[in-house]
């Protein structure tokens, strides 16, 4: 059975709204990349992603095509439709997009359509929708590496989450993903895998930072949030997924830590399962079910709640790190 919702435009978190670029959304490809441990071919460029070879049939292919005829009148707002295999991003200015099999993402740019706001879907809606369609576990976390094991901050907008991993890089550790934490299970081991070097942060925030990098650009023109580019830092190795942090701002006076199992630990996890709100039908709730299950015995999850006056980034980076040296 289809099911389907309709979407504010202010859903679109990191939405680009910079002047349509030169050359056009489908100009100078075709291109290879490999993040998430999926290789992809694509039409469209992504110059966060690491670039990539490899023979033979790509995971996923992303390309121009042709979803409704010419006289197709979009919907005043952003509307998605899923179906078990398929989800249907029908853009209210910028694209038709149609995510398939697990395996094909098809662009149906709008006219006027901008390239930011369009990679910005593919980066967001479009990669959960392949995530889900072949049953793979996408958390909304950064992934952290200190040392050779990994851990995750999961959190709600808002809550420090990049500022945090920001930190944590400024302390000397590595990173695999600043938005998606994807959980693999090799071996029957859970391990996360690298993503792209890419991590958002405040502009006022940029003058903390000590690690390598290079600024891309603002995410919208009307807030004052960067994307940053930190290539030196970033991991290109799956890791072993040692624990998992979810963030949470209270009214508590003091910072606390408090370990999570049972029930709570497994609907802890659900609600921070990447775009899970907006995937209806497209996710394969077995596969779903199986991997949170799995996740759950397997690693360890902990609550920081974290206290009305919050810390600063740098204190509770190495609190956390103390507290998980012993």
């Amino acid at each position: 059975m289809a099911s389907s919702c309709t979407t504010p435009e202010n859903a679109l978190e990191g939405a680009v709204k910079a002047p349509p670029e030169e050359g056009g959304l489908f100009s100078g490809g075709p291109y290879a990349y490999r993040a998430y441990g999926l290789s992809f071919a694509s039409e469209i460029s992504f110059p966060q992603w690491p670039e990539s070879t490899f023979a033979g049939e790509p995971d996923v292919r992303i390309g121009q095509g042709v979803i409704f005829g010419r006289d197709y009148v979009p919907p005043s707002s952003v509307q998605i439709e899923s179906s078990p295999g398929e989800l249907l991003l029908r853009g209210s200015q910028s694209a038709t997009i149609r995510v398939s099999g697990g395996n094909a993402i098809t662009v149906q740019q709008l006219p006027g359509g901008n390239p930011g706001i369009i990679r910005q879907i593919l980066l967001g809606w479009s990669l959960a929708g392949i995530f889900h369609q072949r049953g793979m576990l996408p958390l909304h976390g950064s992934a952290l590496c200190d040392g050779d094991a990994c851990f995750v901050f999961c959190a709600a907008s808002g809550t420090g989450k990049s500022t945090l991993a920001a930190a944590f890089l400024n302390a000397g550790c590595a990173y695999l993903d600043d938005n998606i934490a994807l959980i693999r299970f090799e071996g029957g081991q859970p391990s996360v895998a690298p993503g792209i070097p890419e991590i958002r942060l405040w502009e006022d925030a940029l003058g903390e930072v000590a690690f390598e990098h290079t600024v891309a650009g603002r995410l919208k023109p009307d807030v004052n949030k960067l994307a940053v580019l930190a290539r030196s830092t970033f991991r290109s190795e799956p890791a072993p997924l040692r624990k998992i942090f979810i963030l949470r701002r209270t009214n508590d006076p003091e910072l606390s830590f408090v370990p999570l199992a049972g029930a709570a630990k497994f609907h802890a996890l659900l609600e921070h399962v990447f775009c899970i709100r907006f995937m209806g039908d497209t996710i394969s709730r077995l596969s779903l079910f199986q991997n949170l299950q799995e996740l759950s015995a397997q690693v360890m999850v902990q609550e920081i709640r974290l206290p009305a006056s919050l810390p600063r980034p740098e204190d509770l980076c190495r609190t956390i790190r103390e507290k998980e040296r012993g």
